[in-house]
């Protein structure tokens, strides 16, 4: 490709983005005529489809401020490639960021197309990516395909409590009182303790072990409920109905039947020693080494290219 189009772009956008700078707070006449060839110049791009880049009418995520304009998405990076010969990345173009100045000025907000996503119902933006380690999702995957935020589930919750109850696999992870839904929380209610997972010791509660005891004394209708995230461990609540109180609660902790089988901290210890063994036996050369932690406590490592680690390929 010649990127041709690409080049055109980045001249013009770099160009209108420098003028919008220089003319903020200019001659009021003068400066809503550049903003409306901005205007003009960002449509037609958008339009054309000739760059990926998505639109939102407002964000869902919460702490996040109005845009003007709505959000786009896009993947605002220079296009790239690396050189063999000086081992350094050559920019092909950097019509996206000419684009994201230009976007930013006119008062849209900016994200990353791979980090964020627009609900199914309200087109509002969702972060799907973390941004910190207390990070947690406000939005769901309703039938593990159309994203749905917060904000539109809460209005009618009933057919994610549905496909959350008696499912170890999922849980709630932004506020809804779970109570006003005839639920109560089996840590409060019945024997006052937290469920914890992560890598310290003894954080070894088990989702599939607690609804293991609890379908084993037929009660089905349950869900988890994330209370809080760290960098190393989580924390997390499950919910049932009212009449299922005392025996849910003898059930889990009775026989202390919520307890993995394997510790997670026991499990990335012997992960992270296999993976240092099998990281020494690899090939010298041109590569990235990459190692991943299995939770039973293995590990896989691999060579994968400058380019594709710096592409995500791994």
């Amino acid at each position: 490709m010649d990127y041709t189009e690409e080049k055109k772009v980045e001249k013009e956008g770099f160009a209108i983005a420098e003028t919008l700078e220089a003319m903020d707070g200019g001659p009021e006449g003068l400066e809503e005529a550049i903003k409306d060839v901005a205007h003009d110049w960002l449509q037609d791009l958008l339009s054309e489809g000739h760059f990926y880049i998505e639109w939102a009418d407002k964000y869902c995520e919460p702490g996040y401020t109005q845009s003007e304009k709505g959000v786009l998405f896009a993947n605002w990076n220079k296009e790239t490639k690396y050189n063999s010969a000086t081992k350094e990345l050559e920019t092909i173009h950097s019509a996206m960021e000419a684009i994201y100045k230009v976007a930013e000025a006119m008062g849209f907000g900016c994200e990353w197309s791979d980090e964020w996503a627009t609900c199914h119902e309200c087109n509002g933006a969702v972060r799907t990516a973390p941004d910190c380690y207390s990070w947690t999702r406000s939005y769901a995957l309703i039938d593990d395909c159309e994203v749905v935020c917060a904000e539109c589930i809460e209005e009618d919750p009933g057919q994610y409590l549905e496909d959350l109850s008696g499912n170890p696999e999922k849980a709630v992870t932004f506020p809804i009182d779970l109570f006003d839904h005839g639920y109560h929380n089996l840590n409060d209610d019945a024997i006052e303790r937290s469920f914890e997972n992560g890598f310290h010791g003894g954080q070894d509660a088990s989702p599939h072990k607690i609804a293991i005891a609890l379908e084993n004394v037929g009660i089905t209708d349950f869900i988890f409920k994330i209370d809080s995230v760290g960098q190393f461990a989580a924390r997390f609540s499950v919910w049932v109905q009212e009449e299922d109180l005392q025996v849910a609660g003898k059930a889990v902790f009775e026989d202390d039947s919520y307890h993995a089988d394997v510790d997670p901290a026991a499990a990335m210890k012997a992960g992270l020693e296999e993976a240092s063994k099998k990281m020494s036996k690899l090939p010298e050369g041109e590569g990235v080494k990459h190692a991943t932690v299995n939770p039973d406590g293995t590990a896989t490592v691999k060579l994968v290219s400058q380019q594709d680690f710096i592409e995500g390929n791994i």
